[in-house]
């Protein structure tokens, strides 16, 4: 790699080509972290203790540097494409950089159409600014760089929590990681380092909503992002993120997106794909 602050490449794989699952940890000292966009298919990434997360098309995930990853394809995905990027970030940067963790050091975020489109037209020009022979192009991809965070950091969730009590990012932060084990308020206050009935109406004044609430919305994050990129039943999801009654699973989720889970994959797979030119 040349000595530059940025570098990307585009990566393409196959069933037949890529089933590995390999560690990789950027040393502690140098500074530079990772940044990969998923465009089609389905990558795992395993946290330390053997946790395995699915990263599907149009998902961002943030490597803090020195933090260990443990990533491959998918078993049940036959083609997988992503941008991957390597940068060392100006320190007015770092404010962009916190995003919600997968474990300590690894962040994702879930990018909806039409940003997503725009963040992969970003990391396109980038790509190829790369490879030319501009003398300026490492300022281009440094700007191209700061637009694509920006538009992830316009969609990340904690961005909207800045200034907000510390003891509730806390909270807030244990539960965006343990969402699918049982959770309670007793056990969320104790993560805040407040009383009980103290955590609860401060979390409702810091956020407008209550904290059962939070950890339903978190829930159901996930599960619309696994019923756009996993092939489970609605009950497997509904495990999965935490719900221990399906049924009860179905009636939140039509309350919170006005669609039942079945509805939802069918609307997805309805649209159809554009074509690549």
């Amino acid at each position: 790699m040349e000595n530059r602050s940025i570098y990307i490449s585009k990566d393409s794989t196959t069933a037949s080509s890529s089933r590995r699952l390999r560690w990789d940890k950027s040393p502690n000292g140098s500074g530079e972290w990772s940044f990969e966009f998923t465009l089609s298919g389905s990558e795992r990434i395993i946290s330390p203790e053997g946790v395995a997360t699915e990263i599907g098309q149009g998902t961002a995930v943030l490597i803090k540097p020195g933090t260990p990853r443990n990533l491959g394809q998918a078993p049940d995905c036959h083609h997988w494409t992503r941008f991957y990027c390597i940068f060392t970030p100006p320190t007015d940067w770092l404010r962009l950089l916190l995003w919600p963790e997968i474990y300590p050091g690894a962040m994702r975020l879930t990018i909806e159409p039409p940003l997503r489109d725009k963040i992969e037209a970003a990391l396109e020009q980038a790509f190829e600014v790369q490879r030319s022979a501009w003398d300026l192009r490492s300022e281009m991809m440094q700007n191209l760089m700061e637009q694509v965070l920006l538009w992830c950091h316009s969609a990340n969730p904690a961005s909207r929590h800045a200034g907000m009590h510390e003891g509730i990012l806390k909270a807030m932060h244990f539960v965006s990681r343990r969402f699918a084990e049982p959770i309670g308020i007793d056990e969320m206050a104790r993560h805040s380092g407040l009383s009980r009935s103290h955590f609860i109406r401060v979390f409702h004044q810091e956020t407008g909503i209550t904290p059962r609430r939070f950890i339903e919305d978190c829930r159901i994050g996930e599960a619309t992002h696994l019923l756009r990129t996993r092939n489970l039943s609605a009950a497997e999801i509904a495990f999965a993120c935490g719900f221990s009654d399906p049924a009860r699973f179905s009636r939140v989720f039509k309350i919170r997106t006005g669609l039942s889970p079945c509805d939802l994959r069918r609307k997805e797979r309805s649209v159809p794909k554009p074509s690549k030119k």
